[in-house]
């Protein structure tokens, strides 16, 4: 079982694994150009997939990344575009013992690690609206409404 993990879409080694084992042109577009919806796709021998992890930066922003991979008979093949930080320590912890590893069960470990990431942002947004709701509760006022929205007089 091989495992090639690329941190960059852009990286040239991309292309030369497309020649190895015959990627098609589109599902290495697909990396190279992101933002795709997430998805799997059959490819002549092995299947494409493209996962979305989710990571809150230290400002506060929910970045949206893409993880592409292909999974072939006794390879596995990630591209890791954005840096999900969450994502990267985990990858990088599996390497240490994915030659022990068949490549099913490789990649159902990064498939179960991409969706992970989800955890702490679902907890992000938790204490966010954990926040909201206190600071409505405890400083209530009368809601203005614009000139364009009036409740209807009862």
């Amino acid at each position: 079982m091989i495992w090639h993990d690329l941190q960059d879409p852009n990286d040239p080694e991309l292309d030369v694994l497309a020649e190895q084992f015959h990627l098609h042109p589109l599902h290495v577009e697909d990396c190279r150009h992101g933002k795709q919806r997430a998805k799997v796709e059959e490819g002549a021998d092995y299947i494409f997939v493209v996962l979305k992890p989710v990571h809150v930066t230290e400002a506060g922003e929910v970045q949206i990344d893409d993880l592409d991979l292909f999974l072939g008979h006794d390879y596995v093949i990630t591209v890791q575009a954005g840096k999900c930080p969450t994502l990267r320590a985990y990858m990088d912890q599996l390497h240490a013992t994915s030659h022990q590893l068949r490549v099913d069960q490789l990649f159902y470990k990064i498939m179960d690690g991409a969706v992970d990431t989800y955890s702490p942002a679902l907890d992000w947004f938790n204490e966010a609206i954990d926040g909201i709701e206190d600071t409505v509760l405890e400083t209530p006022h009368r809601p203005r409404y614009s000139a364009f929205f009036r409740p209807s007089a009862v």
